[in-house]
């Protein structure tokens, strides 16, 4: 990439301007990460892939995340089934908060095809009408290396089918009650918090991950 783009990047100015404050900012919320959704949907979809790709070719890391990682985390939104299927998640690794559904950095497909029942959109997860990050802090273990976010891009873009309309911003309120009921859900009670599979052992402390949800809907500044 040019010398004057990458300057650009660690700005977040993209092909599109100032970048959605969820590649801006370490700490996020449910609803800056529907205004980022947003954000793509009003440009459309030519513009939001250049300006996801823009943004996956820069820099890897600032202000304590990962731009890539959270590129992938947007695909999973803005881009939806072509039929019955769901889009498999970005092969970035291991999400070695979230139990027996982090998934390996190499799973069977028939493992994904089990998860995604519940967690279609994994590792993201919608209950209501409101979107959390079940986690973002991938460990990839195993050879080749985690998927470059760009050729997630591109097959999102093949598999999937651009969204078209806008996704509700949640109230603080809204997004704590829909936090609440996410917890409570069957899919939720299904994990697995200490498990052992597929060579991997899972001691995860439920509390973490149920705090960093929780945190997405009390950051939110409208109540």
């Amino acid at each position: 990439m040019r010398w004057t783009a990458f300057v650009m990047l660690l700005g977040r100015q993209t092909c599109c301007g100032q970048s959605p404050r969820f590649f801006q900012e370490n700490a996020f919320t449910s609803a800056s990460f529907a205004e980022a959704v947003n954000h793509f949907v009003r440009i459309g979809e030519a513009a939001a892939v250049k300006e996801l790709n823009e943004l996956a070719d820069g820099t890897e890391r600032t202000n304590g995340f990962s731009v890539k990682v959270r590129v992938g985390l947007i695909c999973r939104v803005l881009f939806q089934p072509q039929g019955s299927e769901a889009i498999r998640p970005p092969a970035y690794g291991f999400l070695m908060e979230l139990g027996s559904i982090g998934l390996p950095p190499t799973f069977p497909s028939s493992s994904w095809t089990n998860i995604s029942r519940n967690w279609p959109l994994y590792p993201v997860a919608l209950s209501g009408s409101t979107y959390f990050v079940l986690s973002e802090r991938y460990s990839f273990e195993g050879a080749g290396g985690p998927e470059d976010p760009m050729s997630y891009v591109a097959y999102c873009r093949k598999h999937g089918v651009f969204c078209k309309r806008k996704i509700q911003v949640p109230t603080r309120k809204e997004a704590t009650k829909a936090a609440v009921a996410l917890r409570l859900s069957g899919a939720w009670r299904a994990i697995k918090w200490t498990d052992r599979e597929q060579g991997y052992s899972f001691h995860m402390n439920e509390d973490s991950v149920w705090s960093y949800i929780q945190n997405q809907a009390k950051g939110i500044t409208v109540p």
